[in-house]
């Protein structure tokens, strides 16, 4: 991909340019080679309201959540830690399995984040800002892994999943961004669908559920200590905020908490489940909405993965596929990095199904397409030694 990162910086402040612009360009980095790419700007084909659909994942397991407001105690004026998620829910259970911990890897050492939540098979809906900074433009530096229920410092069994892409808005006040995933964990674990509204009235009498990470004290203070490693839980009624050209959602008299960025604004009756934005703000525990731009660019990636994607690259760039698309079969080789050996090559279809696995020794081979139909395919390449690596082919 070529590197276009040179397009435009903005700065926290312009208020004016948002409230101006309607462009809802996407930045896509890469954060192994660092490279950044653009999705050109298109106009949104639901002005109004939009709502994609949750799905509960292959996985059994369901918890109902909670239709009623948290105890007051936990909502201020005097700020209080609300209770662990673990205490009140299985978090193995669909929908809370579908919230997890971003953790940063950097020289042998890790770190709590951001939180985020599954919305597709292959990806994760957080804060922008947790991924470049609002001030400066400059990209998070480091590896940063999704882990679904995340709990005490441990691990669930579902383990975690690598980020290899990261969809940001070019405008920065637009704090919804895509982590891309370099295997499909949601689809056994399930998604909350992603949706935007304009109704200014939408959340009157309506319960959001917040399932989020917070990693340091109050903003307040720091005699409410938090557990970064630990998933919380509180639902809560929110109020509409405006401001800057950007719609938002808060509490009053709450105040966010480092770590809980991204954790986003869930609604549900138990029987749907949709998230509108995520938190933005520690003042008045604000969470930025989706907006139209942003909702029909996001759309567009999770259900067509191959948007903006002229050449398949992996997220390290030690694979090439070719030529892509195809037509009956598809070369790879690998780079000169990586260990000859016996390497599996999965091949599955968008919904995480796979369609075709195969072997191959050495450094290079040639794949059949095998009346597979037109289309785009996942791949997941996995070595004798553990090395696992995703890409994407493309059947004409």
């Amino acid at each position: 991909m070529l590197i276009k990162y040179a397009v435009l910086i903005l700065v926290a402040g312009t208020a004016s340019l948002v409230l101006n612009a309607q462009d809802n360009t996407i930045l896509v980095y890469d954060p192994v080679t660092q490279e950044v790419d653009t999705i050109q700007p298109v106009l949104p084909t639901d002005t109004v309201e939009a709502f994609l659909p949750h799905n509960p994942g292959t996985l059994s397991g369901w918890e109902a959540l909670t239709l009623e407001a948290s105890p007051p105690g936990f909502l201020g004026p005097v700020q209080q830690r609300p209770p662990r998620a673990a205490a009140s829910f299985d978090l193995l259970k669909f929908p809370v399995r579908a919230a997890g911990a971003l953790r940063r890897v950097e020289t042998d050492s890790t770190s709590a984040r951001c939180t985020g939540q599954l919305v597709g098979p292959w990806h994760v809906l957080t804060a922008s800002h947790c991924l470049r900074s609002i001030g400066t433009g400059e990209w998070s530096t480091g590896q940063i892994y999704f882990y679904p229920a995340f709990d005490n410092g441990v691990a669930s069994p579902f383990d975690s999943a690598r980020a290899v892409r990261y969809y940001v808005p070019l405008i920065p006040q637009h704090d919804n961004a895509l982590i891309e995933l370099d295997h499909p964990i949601g689809t056994e674990l399930g998604w909350i669908g992603l949706g935007f509204t304009t109704d200014t009235a939408f959340f009157n009498d309506r319960i959001v559920q917040k399932f989020s990470y917070p990693a340091d004290a109050s903003m307040l203070g720091n005699s409410v200590p938090y557990n970064g490693d630990t998933l919380y839980h509180m639902a809560s009624p929110m109020v509409r905020f405006t401001g800057a050209g950007v719609p938002s959602v808060g509490v009053n008299y709450w105040m966010g908490v480092p770590g809980e960025s991204g954790s986003g604004v869930w609604i549900t009756d138990n029987i749907n489940y949709q998230v509108l934005g995520v938190l933005s703000w520690s003042s008045a525990y604000r969470h930025t909405l989706m907006d139209a731009g942003t909702f029909a660019q996001f759309r567009t990636i999770l259900e067509d993965p191959s948007i903006g994607i002229s050449d398949v690259q992996l997220a390290n760039a030690q694979m090439r596929v070719w030529p892509n698309p195809a037509a009956d079969h598809f070369s790879l080789s690998m780079g000169d990095g990586l260990p000859e050996g016996m390497y599996d090559i999965s091949i599955r279809n968008l919904s995480g199904r796979e369609v075709k696995r195969t072997q191959f020794r050495g450094h290079s081979c040639t794949v059949q397409r095998n009346g597979l139909a037109p289309g785009v395919y996942l791949l997941q390449l996995t070595s004798w030694n553990g090395t696992s690596l995703s890409g994407r082919v493309v059947f004409e």
